[in-house]
């Protein structure tokens, strides 16, 4: 072992959930995540931490993303953010956006292509590591009229942190 100790806060909402038909207002679609420790007890450990860390996925079709304003995580006190994990905190967007490696350069995430031509498969993902921001507590998602064939799978992790 390295020596360090580890501690880990699961909420009702790890396993993939498939977002589809909640039409194509920004954020239609909401759920708030219920942790398995009172939120004084999370907040006090990252608080305390060296580090902490959620892991974010999203893997999507046709669709508007985060850095179009149509999907956002919710962080500490619901605060609203504006990254996907692995994007710029206090910025918007997602890590592609970073690294200049987006499917459409003219975006910040993989996500927000919105081809509605193209039956193509899109994935963002990467770690919310700003404590500030953590726990994420919900997310919100828009643009997934079934009609169109919109659909956003996402994935959030368990809270990590280090001390």
């Amino acid at each position: 072992m390295d020596g360090k100790s580890y501690a880990v806060f699961h909420h009702d909402t790890e396993a993939e959930v498939n977002v589809t038909g909640y039409g194509d207002a920004a954020g239609a679609y909401q759920k708030q995540f219920v942790y398995n420790k009172s939120m004084e007890t999370v907040l006090f450990v990252i608080n305390n931490s060296i580090s902490c860390h959620q892991h974010t996925k999203a893997v999507c079709k046709r669709l508007k993303f985060v850095s179009r304003g149509f999907t956002w995580l919710n962080g500490r006190n619901n605060k609203t953010l504006s990254y996907w994990g692995g994007g710029p905190p206090n910025g918007k967007g997602c890590s592609c956006g970073i690294t200049d490696s987006c499917a459409n350069p003219r975006y910040k995430c993989n996500c927000d292509i919105n081809n509605t031509t193209s039956s193509s498969w899109y994935t963002d993902e990467g770690f919310v590591t700003l404590r500030s921001d953590l726990p994420l507590t919900g997310i919100a998602v828009g643009d997934t009229a079934y009609d169109n064939g919109e659909v956003l799978r996402y994935t959030i992790g368990s809270l990590r942190c280090v001390f």
